[in-house]
């Protein structure tokens, strides 16, 4: 269920009320137009799992936000319009592998964990489950070069006995690194992914940390890209080739 993944609230802003608990903003804050208005709002994560929207001007929370995660937000949150309307979508992934995409209100757009419901948990013996102990930076871009937006990361998957599923110091071998490629619009797994990078590495530092996938398009020849162009005919299709294989030859 979305609710056990992220929650809405309305938790105020520490100010002169301050009750003495705190949290870690662990990833660079993000400074957008969330609405696409005039209103400058800042994004960040903390340790606390709050996500907040700030209003840049106004010292205050932005309507609908924060949000809750289940585990701490470690990662910077990304922001891009996926949708095609006038307002951002913000996505949040937590270090416990808890991905949501949400509106400029703080709605769940759709919410999923990175290990899917069908996946088993267990190992052959059935003693020990599979967690996912921190992921990288998100990366977004067009993966498939049809136009359509994907979320990249990277998530480390770690095996741990049922008693200590919620102490993530216990979680010392790493069964596997996963690159995830997910649909930005619908939250599904892109096809072929995840892959396995390998594993094996015991007694992991909790203070490890996983390098941000880099996204490049490493064709030689560009022109698949110009195929993807909607609402062209083929004779301005071949006319912009031209001008670019032209263009190309000049240098």
């Amino acid at each position: 269920p979305l609710g056990d993944i992220v929650e809405g609230g309305m938790a105020d802003v520490h100010s002169d009320a301050y009750s003495g608990m705190g949290a870690w903003a662990l990833a660079t804050p993000v400074a957008v137009k969330l609405d696409g208005g005039d209103r400058n709002h800042i994004l960040v994560g903390t340790s606390m799992g709050l996500v907040y929207a700030l209003e840049a001007q106004w010292h205050s929370s932005k309507s609908g936000w924060p949000v809750q995660m289940r585990h701490p937000v470690e990662q910077k949150v990304l922001v891009e319009d996926v949708v095609g309307n006038t307002n951002l979508e913000a996505f949040v992934v937590d270090a416990g592998g808890d991905v949501v995409s949400l509106d400029a209100g703080g709605e769940v757009l759709w919410a999923r964990n990175l290990l899917r419901d069908g996946e088993a948990m267990m190992d052959a013996k059935g003693e020990d489950v599979r967690v996912v102990r921190g992921t990288s930076p998100m990366s977004m871009g067009d993966v498939e070069g049809t136009g359509g937006l994907a979320i990249v990361l990277l998530a480390r998957i770690t095996a741990t006995d049922r008693q200590n599923i919620s102490r993530p110091d216990k979680h010392v071998e790493v069964v596997e690194y996963r690159l995830y490629a997910i649909d930005a619009a619908t939250g599904d797994d892109l096809p072929h992914f995840p892959i396995s990078l390998g594993g094996g590495l015991n007694n992991l530092s909790p203070a490890s940390s996983m390098p941000q996938p880099l996204l490049i398009d490493l064709h030689e020849d560009q022109h698949h890209w110009l195929d993807q162009m909607h609402g062209l005919s083929k004779e301005d299709v071949e006319t912009i080739r031209t001008i670019n294989t032209e263009a190309s030859q000049s240098y």
